[in-house]
């Protein structure tokens, strides 16, 4: 099973803080693993026993299903740049940002849930009830009810069958749920591009792809600062944030560099970081896109966290007006209409 991204985290600040040190890492990950949650602790203290049979760090985690491909090019990047410790302390801030904001939207996205659940019991149980009296009602009167009406004959028709019908009208809620819980599950061991957020939450999604940039222009700023060659630098780089487009187009770039452009962001920054021969300039550039990227995805994120409530209000207020409307407001209505063009 794959680890949580707080999991994934917390390793990436113990290895940091080890590497800094100077400390060997089998000894230390080993003793640092007894005071770990169990889960995690098993993990390093597997992780400790590979390296004292002779593995590389990389190759250790490269080769355990519980840690995601992103991760080990992230140690990998990190040992051939030399600066390991400052690798994993960059994935790791980056991560915890989406980890700060994906624990926000599942909070916020909780409570409009159970209220909607509710309501749609609520709603579900109303028309069980008031359906099949206003269908005999208009039928009385000899009036068709538009849109409605058939709804309510029908509902007249599931009066015998309770069970049935709220069988399948639970199963709404139950499949809502089912889809969130899928998403929590899964959302809690990504990292990075593989992080996926659902579409309507589009801040949310460009936020990612923000912070995607942004970890691929500063490993990459640390790889050519150690003088690695270009080709060697785009593979490792791309390789951090697990998406498997940038690493063709990585590829592509350098076995075709004449293609015609797609509509892509990662083409383009590659062609400029090949076209530009002072390495200063070319650093400084890719500081600057990171921190660019970064205060982009602050600046979503922020917006998610400030709208995020608002919509869910609207949601509700709009589910509870609408469910009025077609319950009450719309038969007595239209009823009154017909009575009185009489």
């Amino acid at each position: 099973m794959m680890l949580k991204s707080d999991q994934l985290i917390g390793l990436c600040d113990e290895i940091a803080a080890l590497v800094r040190l100077n400390v060997p890492l089998e000894d230390a990950l080993l003793q640092r693993s007894r005071d770990l949650p169990r889960k995690l602790g098993n993990r390093v203290r597997e992780l400790a026993a590979k390296l004292e049979s002779g593995q590389s760090l990389s190759e250790a985690i490269r080769n355990d299903a519980a840690f995601p491909p992103a991760y080990a090019a992230v140690i990998e990047a990190g040992l051939e740049s030399g600066n390991l410790a400052g690798t994993l302390e960059l994935v790791a801030k980056n991560v915890r940002m989406l980890r700060d904001s994906r624990n926000f939207l599942l909070s916020a996205s909780l409570y409009p849930m159970f209220v909607f659940s509710i309501l749609w019991i609520l709603l579900s149980g109303s028309l069980f009830i008031i359906g099949p009296v206003f269908a005999e009602f208009y039928r009385a009167f000899e009036f068709t009810l538009p849109v409605l009406g058939p709804v309510f004959d029908k509902l007249e028709l599931c009066r015998d069958y309770p069970t049935q019908y709220f069988v399948c009208m639970m199963l709404v809620p139950v499949v809502l749920w089912a889809i969130y819980g899928h998403w929590c599950y899964h959302s809690s061991r990504s990292v990075l591009l593989t992080f996926r957020p659902p579409p309507f939450f589009f801040w949310l999604r460009r936020a990612n792809r923000d912070l995607a940039r942004s970890t691929f222009a500063q490993v990459l700023a640390l790889l050519v600062r150690a003088n690695l060659p270009l080709h060697r630098a785009l593979w490792l780089a791309t390789r951090t944030v697990d998406d498997p487009v940038w690493s063709r187009e990585s590829e592509a770039e350098f076995v075709t560099p004449n293609r015609p452009d797609k509509k892509s962001v990662l083409t383009p920054l590659i062609r400029w970081v090949k076209g530009i021969p002072d390495q200063e300039i070319l650093l400084d550039g890719l500081k600057q896109y990171g921190e660019m990227s970064t205060y982009r995805a602050k600046s979503r994120l922020e917006r998610l966290e400030l709208w995020l409530p608002v919509a869910g209000m609207f949601f509700l207020g709009g589910a509870v007006l609408a469910a009025y409307l077609c319950t009450i407001v719309f038969p007595y209505g239209y009823l009154l209409y017909k009575m009185t063009g009489m």
